[in-house]
């Protein structure tokens, strides 16, 4: 009888373990734990820019304030971000990320017909002569008194001084009367855009995950003062593997505006 029972206890004990790990192996609600481990992302980031033009429709650089008889044009571009994003299963992650920017964006396009040089440099370094042939594009620097100023040509010309400072020298520089003609226009700062910055940067934060498998990871990067708190969200099924890819993106949804859309996929 007693080893009867005793038989009876060990089914018993035997089947609730096979139920707890069948229990476990058919979890269907994600948790923390579901994205967990070491991830290789890259991702698509849609940015704007702003091109600027001369009177001839010859690219000058990017829009940098206001200058006469010249305009601006947007454009849109996607940059690439790669990196990589640790999990710890627990609610904190940390990472990298890369940025490949768009060189049209920050160089000037060959395919605009720009001047030389482009983008424009304030001060450019080339004194003015009026014994000098200048072509449209040109750029020079005048003094008056302790002032220089930066102008680059609008039309062809030979000894048409930029003399702010003379009235009949002053209509030489273009203003909103007299844009048809006009030979020189001031460029009162350098119309160059931002520049790639480092080739890679860290970030730190954390990540929550609904019952749904809707992630959210929210972080900063180390080093950046204007990049501010960043949000992208996920989607992760309930259990983590290796080989396992995931959705990612930066929707306005967010907060954020950060259109930007890519995958990762988990590597250990």
């Amino acid at each position: 009888m007693r080893r009867l029972v005793f038989l009876i206890v060990l089914t018993l004990l035997a089947s609730a373990s096979c139920i707890a790990q069948f229990t476990a192996l058919t979890t269907t609600t994600p948790t923390l734990a579901s994205f967990n481990g070491t991830y290789s992302w890259q991702a698509a980031n849609l940015k704007d820019y702003s091109v600027e033009y001369n009177m001839q429709g010859q690219q000058v650089g990017f829009c940098n304030g206001s200058v006469n008889g010249y305009g601006c044009w947007d454009a849109q571009t996607f940059n690439l971000l790669t990196g990589s994003i640790v999990a710890n299963g627990a609610g904190r992650l940390t990472g990298t990320v890369t940025e490949t920017r768009d060189p049209n964006s920050y160089k000037c396009n060959p395919k605009n017909n720009p001047t030389s040089p482009c983008p424009v440099i304030v001060p450019s370094g080339h004194v003015y002569s009026a014994n000098t042939a200048y072509k449209i594009g040109y750029t020079v620097d005048y003094t008056v008194g302790s002032v220089t100023r930066t102008f680059q040509a609008v039309r062809a010309s030979t000894g048409k001084t930029p003399n702010w400072n003379s009235s009949a020298t002053s209509g030489n520089i273009c203003n909103n009367s007299n844009l048809n003609t006009c030979s020189w226009t001031q460029i009162p700062q350098s119309l160059t855009a931002e520049k790639p910055g480092p080739s890679a940067m860290n970030f730190a934060g954390t990540y929550t995950v609904a019952a749904s498998g809707a992630g959210v990871m929210t972080f900063t990067i180390t080093g950046c003062s204007d990049c501010g708190t960043i949000q992208l969200q996920f989607t992760v099924p309930p259990a983590s593997a290796v080989g396992q890819t995931i959705p990612i993106n930066g929707i306005n949804a967010l907060g954020n505006s950060n259109p930007m859309v890519g995958t990762a996929v988990r590597i250990k």
